[in-house]
């Protein structure tokens, strides 16, 4: 990293000199040490070769199935994928990944609040193992107060995880706050997860306006989390002129998977939402 006072020749001279960052001086130790992080955590990601991806799913309007299509989508790829996966809730009001997965969410990432830049040590010591062979790192049961994790913070834990892991699969929060942008710029795809509703699609049409420098990124995966027949998906590609990634059919099975907290990737692997969220596991992991 080189430092100057801001010169527009001395970042060009930086730069070709071969310098990864660029960092006009005046500048707070707190964002030199961030920098200096991320830059480790993206080499010796670069390094590893279990490295394969991260993939996040989102949407900004509840209640349209996120958490148990990134739990089943992490429970699948334990079984299609060579090497460790971990899911990471990243909800602050007591994400739901643990319930599914009938696992007490103790540790969890909450004890990080107070470490401005974790080390794997940290990190490691608060993944939960399920018998699946998954990986989590566990939302706070209890809601977090204020702004939640920094972002820092947010950034080097995620590097750790992708060096650790075959593919780290995270379940966002439902609002695009530093959290969440953190893990949308690390990842390697971001499945924007909506219904065939009205409300769903005017949210998904304000996503991807929001969202458009990291469109390349973006891929819309419709559910279905109501009975009856699917909606055309050529109308809602129409609506959001985008294409839409993969369709995930209603499961009746899903609601005793819930209540037996066990999902339908480890219990039920031929039902058709499993079959779907393979699918999409070859379309975006290879």
């Amino acid at each position: 990293i080189f430092t100057a006072r801001g010169q527009p020749v001395d970042r060009v001279a930086a730069l070709e000199a071969g310098a990864d960052a660029y960092v006009p001086k005046p500048v707070p130790m707190e964002d030199l040490l961030g920098r200096v992080a991320r830059l480790l955590s993206r080499q010796a990601a670069e390094r590893s070769h279990l490295l394969a991806g991260m993939v996040m799913l989102l949407s900004l309007r509840g209640g349209v199935g996120v958490t148990t299509l990134a739990v089943n989508l992490a429970a699948t790829l334990t079984q299609v994928k060579d090497g460790a996966v971990c899911l990471v809730d990243m909800c602050p009001s007591s994400g739901h990944v643990s319930l599914q997965l009938g696992i007490r969410p103790e540790p969890n990432w909450s004890d990080l609040l107070d470490i401005t830049i974790p080390d794997t040590v940290d990190v490691q010591g608060l993944l939960l193992p399920h018998d699946s062979g998954l990986q989590v790192l566990a939302s706070p049961v209890v809601p977090v107060l204020g702004q939640g994790l920094p972002r820092m913070a947010v950034e080097t834990a995620l590097g750790i995880l992708r060096q650790q892991f075959s593919v780290v699969v995270v379940d966002a929060p439902s609002v695009l706050d530093e959290v969440t942008m953190s893990a949308l710029e690390a990842a390697t795809v971001v499945g924007l997860v909506i219904t065939a509703e009205t409300p769903s699609i005017q949210m998904a049409i304000g996503t991807l306006r929001a969202l458009r420098p990291w469109s390349d990124k973006l891929q819309i995966i419709l559910n279905q989390v109501t009975p009856g027949a699917p909606s055309p998906a050529e109308a809602i590609e129409r609506t959001l002129r985008r294409p839409i990634l993969g369709m995930v059919p209603f499961d009746p099975a899903q609601a005793q998977a819930l209540a037996q907290r066990a999902p339908l990737a480890v219990r039920t692997p031929s039902s058709p939402l499993v079959q779907a969220v393979r699918s999409l596991v070859e379309k975006t992991i290879h």
